[in-house]
């Protein structure tokens, strides 16, 4: 379940980066922060479907744009609560700054963002209600003012990140960079945090590639510390029929520090008898919407 709501936060993350760029994209070179941040905030109200607040902001339309105090509503306004917030989105342009059908920025970053999971009274998870807002905004605002640019960013960054999730878990001290951030393209990405349940913090370091238009994640690889003992974690998640997501993963580590893990990742899958040496390796395989049928194995060396 963990794999399955971490997914879905870097998809809110990377859509709230996204849809910023590309509503700035649309506005265009515009003089005058006040002019700026009006355009901005409707553009981002109406592709979001939520109301969207900013303290501050200092444009300069030769080098970029920072805003403070950025904050995004749950559904529909933030009397509903606070779905995504930033102590400030900062950019830089790239040059040219449009390329036919791209927008194309020198840096994108992220100051202490905070995400904020969990689920509706529905049923269903605020991000992924969130993703729906978006498809709805953007095909109702598309229709008069265009879709969105798509963005490619030269770099990408996020410094004191905090994901909470709705079990009470935390993912926080997030770090994360990036090169040739873009929708449309393979980007690599590495990235560092500590994952905080009742009793343990996991500290994290990840590094993969995010290929958004395959939807999947290849090549990943985590190191994680659990106490005193380190795990590794490599494999991949794709989708293969253009709809669910599969994941691969092998686990290696201690016995105690992977059932550990194990507990974590999904709490309903079988443990294997983890018996023998001390050191082991563990196959986790399973299907999106489907983590009953999470398979957990035990394999050699």
């Amino acid at each position: 379940m963990l794999i399955k709501l971490l997914r879905i936060a870097l998809i809110a993350f990377t859509i709230v980066c996204l849809m910023f760029l590309g509503v700035i994209g649309i506005a265009g070179l515009v003089v005058g922060s006040e002019r700026v941040q009006k355009s901005i905030a409707v553009g981002l109200r109406g592709y979001l479907n939520r109301e969207v607040s900013f303290s501050k902001i200092v444009f300069n339309p030769f080098s970029g744009a920072a805003f403070n105090g950025f904050r995004i509503s749950e559904n529909p306004d933030f009397r509903s609560g606070e779905f995504f917030s930033a102590q400030a989105v900062k950019f830089s342009f790239g040059w040219p700054i449009f390329r036919e059908e791209r927008s194309s920025f020198g840096r994108l970053e992220l100051l202490s963002p905070v995400l904020t999971l969990k689920n509706l009274e529905t049923g269903k998870l605020n991000a992924l209600d969130f993703v729906s807002s978006v498809r709805r905004g953007k095909s109702s605002m598309s229709k008069y003012y265009g879709a969105p640019a798509a963005v490619l960013a030269d770099s990408f960054a996020v410094s004191d990140g905090k994901i909470y999730f709705p079990d009470g878990m935390v993912l926080e001290n997030i770090q994360i960079s990036a090169r040739s951030f873009s929708v449309k393209r393979k980007f690599d990405f590495n990235l560092d945090a500590q994952l905080v349940s009742p009793g343990d913090t996991i500290f994290l370091n990840a590094s993969g590639t995010a290929d958004f238009p395959g939807g999947a994640l290849t090549s990943l690889a985590i190191n994680a510390l659990a106490g005193d003992e380190p795990l590794s974690l490599s494999g991949s998640v794709s989708r293969s029929d253009g709809k669910a997501y599969s994941y691969d993963f092998l686990l290696s580590g201690k016995r105690e520090a992977v059932n550990k893990i194990l507990a974590i990742l999904s709490p309903r899958a079988a443990l294997p008898e983890l018996g023998g040496p001390d050191d082991v390796n563990v196959k986790l395989t399973g299907k999106q919407g489907s983590f009953k049928a999470f398979r957990v194995k035990k394999v050699e060396k």
